[in-house]
């Protein structure tokens, strides 16, 4: 049986006056979303042009991998209970590959 990879694709752009106050968050986020057992990437990019846009690109190794992600403590205390409430705009798209 083959896994299918599941990738998911955000867009957050960050309330210009809280940028200090996510920087670190996006950070620790990263590197604990990093340590799950159905990680296989997770990159977090800052737009040049605007430093409060960041596009964070995730792939894991199946659907049940990617919903233990959004069961996970850090998921939950760092991304949703203090980052998104900073945010002025968040978008999220769930992919596969084909």
């Amino acid at each position: 049986m083959t896994t299918e990879n599941i990738h998911v694709f955000a867009r957050w752009k960050v309330q210009a006056d809280k940028l200090d106050t996510v920087l670190p968050l996006i950070h620790l986020l990263a590197m604990e979303s990093k340590k799950e057992t159905g990680n296989i990437d997770y990159i977090v990019c800052q737009s040049l042009s605007d430093p409060s846009s960041f596009h964070l690109f995730e792939s894991y190794v199946d659907s049940a991998a990617v919903e233990a992600h959004k069961s996970s403590d850090h998921f939950k205390q760092i991304a949703l209970e203090q980052i998104v409430p900073l945010l002025e705009q968040r978008e999220v798209f769930i992919t596969k590959s084909i």
